[in-house]
């Protein structure tokens, strides 16, 4: 078996940058402390994010903790009820940063821009065995389904 040089630094340059972004927020990060959830998430969702009365309804609920990375991805971008959408008016780091810290204040882990990271390593990398067992070793240490 031949094994490529380049391969292999792919695969361990992106194990590496892969374990630095999939970390859950800083413990002295959190959502009610987030600039953009205290200007245009507070108003509606309290600025405990327990809700309010006539608002949004509370971001620590089991309902928000049953919702997936990407619905809360796709609520915040694109809204849904009375909630306007964010498209446009935060950025995909804002909605990512948001999503991990809801996700935190409700007991979650959160892979955060990983996602992005497997797109770009599959097309850069050829050796899709290389990336799989990548993927399987961070979701063996992260919980599945955290990549």
């Amino acid at each position: 078996m031949k094994i490529y040089p380049l391969t292999i630094a792919m695969c361990a340059v992106s194990f590496v940058v892969t374990a630095a972004f999939a970390q859950t927020p800083s413990s002295g990060t959190k959502l009610t402390e987030n600039l953009v959830y205290k200007k245009d998430c507070a108003k509606c969702h309290g600025k405990t994010a327990e809700g309010r009365h006539f608002g949004g309804p509370s971001l620590i609920s089991n309902k928000t903790a049953a919702a997936s990375v990407e619905d809360l991805r796709n609520i915040i971008a694109n809204g849904k009820g009375r909630m306007p959408k964010y498209t446009g008016k935060l950025t995909p780091e804002e909605i990512d940063s948001l999503v991990q810290q809801i996700r935190a204040v409700n007991g979650k882990k959160t892979a955060g821009p990983t996602r992005y990271f497997w797109k770009f390593l599959a097309a850069a990398n050829t050796s899709a065995d290389c990336w799989q067992r990548l993927k399987k070793s961070i979701d063996k240490d992260l919980g599945a389904g955290a990549v």
